[in-house]
């Protein structure tokens, strides 16, 4: 590995764990589902939003705004984060670029 220590321990778990064959596939954060990545989308709420749980609610009604309503259908699990500063919801792993491209 040139002397890269780093990129030999990587390499050599790799082989160990018998993932050197085939790429590693995503997985929810969330559920744990395969082809399934996790998205965090951070909220600001006026003041007399907060403490209401109505995060994922505003989250969706956005998504639904700006996104074709078959994405937003798609869209399973939400989550709303500790601090009620967001959600984090799970999307296909082949619809992730064009999320990020209209985000």
């Amino acid at each position: 590995m040139g002397g890269n220590p780093k990129a030999a321990l990587c390499k050599t778990l790799a082989y160990i764990s018998g993932h050197y064959k085939t790429a590693l596939s995503a997985r929810s954060l969330i559920t744990g589902q395969e082809r399934q990545l996790t998205m965090k989308m951070d909220l600001a709420f006026p003041e007399t939003y907060r403490g209401r749980n109505l995060d994922s609610y505003l989250c969706r009604e956005h998504l639904e705004r700006w996104w074709p309503q078959r994405f937003v259908d798609s869209i399973r699990v939400m989550r709303t984060i500790k601090g009620k500063n967001g959600v984090v919801f799970d999307i296909y792993e082949d619809q992730c670029d064009r999320f990020m491209d209209n985000f």
